[in-house]
């Protein structure tokens, strides 16, 4: 089930390794790993938190019935440390290629690349979302309070609690908290049952001592014959010599002469 999310038209870039730009270009294929796998385990129990503070802080004796059974249920149900929503998978993008955080660490130091990619073609699907991480705790509040008002004219409070998890399923991985707002990150994000055009099978690959669940997602999900990318920035410790491989495997894969702006970045690191 989609949640609306505020347009992304312009350029956004995905920070990768040496490696990985290869397997993008040469297999046409993004990663989106499980929302599950994540770094930081307390992202998705972040919006959790607040959804359920909202509907405990909201339960009052005096509302109709059916609102106080939703809140009261939501809030047990939000409450249990076990309470599972569907699975996301999520491709993260910065707003900027030309931060040095981006680069320390998201660009290993300026041994990685940026990739550029067309914000308004990977958004263009409604089986999945794309856009900007909301930071804002006042917008967070104000998202949780719009899914609730649409789960609260179910007829049922089971069904009403239901649809409100369906979409929590939706804004969890979209939301953060403030203190992670430099970032300015973007995310495409695929909730699992929204329609799999374009979307692999469930797969998995090993990161440090972690095991990673992904799926790929190719240009077909966009409508595209290539993945929409605009631009690839070289970090500054990459070798200059690469920019004509990577001009080849670009042609190689039917990219225009000009489609693609290659460069490297100034931004210096010791």
């Amino acid at each position: 089930m989609s949640t609306h999310l505020p347009e992304t038209k312009g350029e956004v870039f995905h920070f990768t390794t040496p490696d990985a730009l290869f397997g993008i270009l040469t297999s046409q294929r993004l990663w989106a790993s499980s929302t599950t796998a994540l770094e930081d385990a307390q992202e998705l129990r972040h919006c959790l938190g607040l959804a359920r503070r909202y509907c405990r802080d909201s339960a009052d004796p005096r509302v109709p019935t059916l609102k106080k059974q939703v809140m009261d249920g939501l809030a047990d149900r939000l409450g249990n440390p076990e309470v599972e929503l569907r699975e996301s998978f999520i491709v993260s993008f910065c707003s900027s290629q030309k931060e040095s955080q981006h680069w320390t660490h998201f660009g290993r130091s300026g041994r990685g690349f940026a990739v550029g990619f067309r914000g308004a073609v990977l958004g263009r699907n409604p089986q999945s979302q794309f856009g900007p991480v909301v930071y804002s705790p006042k917008e967070q509040a104000q998202e949780i309070e719009e899914s609730l008002k649409a789960a609260l004219t179910e007829k049922t409070a089971e069904s009403a609690i239901n649809l409100f998890l369906e979409k929590l399923a939706s804004l969890a991985p979209r939301m953060k908290g403030q203190n992670f707002s430099a970032e300015g990150e973007s995310r495409l994000i695929w909730v699992d049952g929204n329609g799999t055009h374009g979307i692999s099978k469930l797969r998995a690959r090993s990161l440090g001592e972690r095991i990673v669940p992904f799926r790929e997602i190719s240009p077909e999900h966009f409508g595209e014959a290539r993945l929409p990318i605009s631009s690839i920035t070289m970090g500054c410790k990459i070798d200059s010599s690469l920019t004509r491989s990577i001009k080849n495997m670009l042609r190689e894969e039917g990219y225009g002469e000009d489609e693609v702006a290659i460069s490297k970045s100034t931004l210096r690191f010791r």
